[in-house]
């Protein structure tokens, strides 16, 4: 009789078991030689014989955590792929992982691997074996859907790698949705993902019905927004601990060491903080503040988004900017402070109140579409899910290698594509979220200066003041002149209360630059509606009146000091670009022609280069006696060489319009 014997687990094994087990309640605070040893049932002699001291333990135990969390990312599809039979099982595969993520045991791996991505950050070793790792998990999924592929059971027309890092990004990305409250549907929000995965993979729409387990939220759950210790000495500390904590990460703010670098007693800082993690929870709490609420404001202030068209280039311009490489920096500092949430109530709360807030904003810009073209999506689901996708793309991000975005991006816009037209079977499946609440995230702020834009979110009054005075300094004294301190001066507070909002003086630009490229909109916006083609020498008067309007003393200084910043800015460059270019698609818009028609191109070229022609002109700083005459000399020049064309582009694009019947906007809406 053969008799199997168990195999016992190594010493080793067991102590690392508990130090991961220590690890995932309570973080690395909990994790002491004493409690280990406890835990794992030896004397602390043998912890230390065979992990040798308590960092080597917790170095081990985290290795241990992120290779256990790998099905979070798409590891047991993979397994599944290559099993798989026939098409059926391919449908069931990805069913079950989708299970799998929206269970309890998938939202712990995805704090664990979030926990373990956030201190990598800034330990060499640990990051060494996190990028290898993801490497190595997407390309075991790559060369299962190539096999599959080979094996006929997945379409030959998806690419493999795109099909990967889609598929990662979208489960893992879930981890935004385990830091939320309860959403009011989450059928809604279920449905929206696993069409996705299904399109990602399959090329086609989920079939059956599908039930899924929904992991519990925590009764007390609540996000609130982070307030500051009011008083300047506990401000001051706590601007050093972020400047500390980007450059050094959690372990430069153990209070023997930080202490000196704040320039203030240990028993100070315990006055304030409590101790060294209660200074880590305030510093990563105000600094994921900083970080996730930039989109929220860029989200908010994208504000006329009416027509169809312009919906629909908003979401391939701006999804592409969002998700593309130069965004990747930003993405990596967003999942180094939702994985410092672990453990931690304070940051937890934090974080879930910012992507409340940003699902809310990008949720608003959603319904807007679905207002125009009544596609029948359901917004705050759709908002769900691509929040979440831009947070699961640092499963990529932190590869040895990371594959470039042209890889997949297209792949990406393709699924939105798809998810935003919906059919009228998934239009039954999906309610039209009329019910859900609708919620401006911030109060909007008046008019303060010439040239600021009114849609700009701010918090509060002293946020409110910091940009107001920030403007006027680049106003009055221009771009060198703007600095944390002297903004703080100005108002009359202290430099660690403008840092608080912008703990850098490029953040503090970069929030001043998207009120600047505000007001240029709203310009452009308005010359675009003075077309009016129906009046006499409508080209002339339209030449005139985008002169004027242009070459205004604060729209001039405003496009001179978006230029300077743009200098050291490329994402910048790449708005103001934007923005420039939008503008003959603008106006095709509000004239009902379509842009992309052959015959506009004349008009499209002509409106191109009057713009271009306006704004050199305003890139030339005139005399003090030639600054009245600007624009009445350059729309004389203007006229003399585009007028025409003007004329006989408008006149072509009409007659094409005229020839092919229902196009043009209100067709399309």
């Amino acid at each position: 009789m053969n008799v199997q014997r168990r195999t016992a687990a190594s010493p080793r094994d067991v102590i690392l078991t508990a130090t991961a087990g220590l690890l995932d309640e309570g973080g690395e605070a909990a994790a002491k030689l004493a409690q280990v040893a406890e835990r794992a049932r030896v004397n602390t002699r043998t912890v230390q014989r065979h992990v040798g001291g308590i960092k080597d333990a917790i170095h081990a135990a985290h290795l241990q955590r992120f290779s256990a969390s790998a099905p979070a990312t798409g590891t047991q599809l993979a397994e599944a792929l290559r099993e798989a039979d026939d098409a059926d099982a391919v449908r069931h595969a990805l069913d079950e992982a989708l299970r799998l993520a929206l269970s309890p045991r998938g939202v712990t791996m995805r704090m664990q691997r979030a926990h373990v991505l956030s201190l990598s950050r800034n330990r060499p070793e640990l990051a060494r074996h996190v990028a290898t790792a993801s490497q190595r998990e997407r390309q075991e999924l790559e060369d299962a859907i190539r096999d599959a592929q080979r094996r006929k059971r997945l379409p030959t027309k998806i690419d493999p790698v795109s099909a990967a890092v889609l598929t990662r990004a979208t489960l893992f990305g879930l981890l935004q949705r385990d830091l939320m409250p309860p959403l009011a549907d989450e059928a809604a929000a279920t449905t929206v993902l696993r069409r996705a995965l299904h399109r990602v993979l399959l090329g086609r729409e989920p079939e059956g019905a599908f039930n899924a387990p929904h992991a519990p939220h925590d009764a007390a759950w609540r996000s609130e927004p982070y307030e500051p210790p009011s008083d300047p000495v506990a401000r001051s500390i706590l601007d050093v601990a972020i400047r500390t904590l980007d450059e050094g990460g959690e372990d430069a703010l153990a209070i023997t060491r930080f202490a000196p670098v704040a320039q203030v007693k240990p028993v100070t800082i315990y006055r304030w903080f409590g101790d060294g993690q209660g200074l880590i929870q305030h510093a990563q709490a105000a600094r994921f503040t900083g970080v996730a609420y930039q989109d929220v404001s860029r989200l908010a202030s994208d504000a006329d988004l009416r027509s169809r068209t312009a919906l629909a280039r908003w979401g391939s311009e701006e999804i592409g900017r969002i998700v593309a490489d130069t965004r990747r920096p930003k993405r990596l500092k967003r999942i180094e402070v939702l994985g410092a949430a672990h453990a931690r109530p304070l940051v937890c709360t934090t974080a879930g109140a910012a992507h409340e807030a940003l699902t809310r904003e990008t949720r608003r810009v959603y319904a807007r579409w679905n207002d125009a073209a009544d596609l029948g999506i359901h917004p705050t689901a759709l908002a769900v899910y691509n929040n979440g996708f831009i947070v699961g793309l640092t499963c990529t991000d932190v590869e040895v290698e990371p594959p470039s975005s042209k890889e997949w991006i297209d792949a990406y816009r393709h699924l939105l594509d798809h998810l935003f037209r919906l059919g009228t079977a998934a239009r039954r499946a999906v309610p039209a979220d009329r019910g859900e609440r609708v919620a401006r995230a911030f109060k909007v702020v008046p008019d303060a200066v010439p040239g600021a834009t009114s849609d700009v979110p701010t918090r509060n009054a002293t946020h409110a003041a910091i940009l107001e005075t920030g403007h006027e300094v680049l106003r009055t004294e221009g771009l060198a002149a703007l600095t944390i301190i002297r903004v703080a001066d100005e108002i009359g507070i202290a430099a660690s209360n403008v840092a608080y909002y912008y703990p850098h003086r490029d953040m503090l630009l970069r929030a001043l630059a998207e009120r600047l490229l505000g007001s240029l909109d709203a310009a452009l916006r308005t010359v675009a509606a003075s077309l009016q083609p129906a009046e006499r020498d409508w080209a002339d008067r339209f030449i005139e009146t985008a002169s004027e309007r242009l070459l205004d003393p604060a729209l001039r200084h405003t496009l001179r000091t978006l230029t300077a910043m743009a200098n050291e800015d490329a994402e910048l460059l790449g708005q103001l670009h934007g923005e420039l270019d939008a503008f003959p698609r603008v106006a095709l818009d509000a004239l009902e022609l379509d842009g992309e028609a052959a015959s506009s191109q004349a008009f499209h070229h002509a409106l191109h280069v009057l713009l271009r022609h306006l704004v050199g002109e305003a890139l030339i700083p005139p005399g003090e006696d030639d600054a009245q005459d600007l624009p009445k000399r350059a729309a004389r020049r203007a006229t003399a060489v585009l007028a025409g064309v003007l004329r006989e582009g408008y006149e072509t694009a009409k007659r094409d319009a005229r020839k092919r019947p229902g196009t043009g906007r209100a067709a399309q809406a």
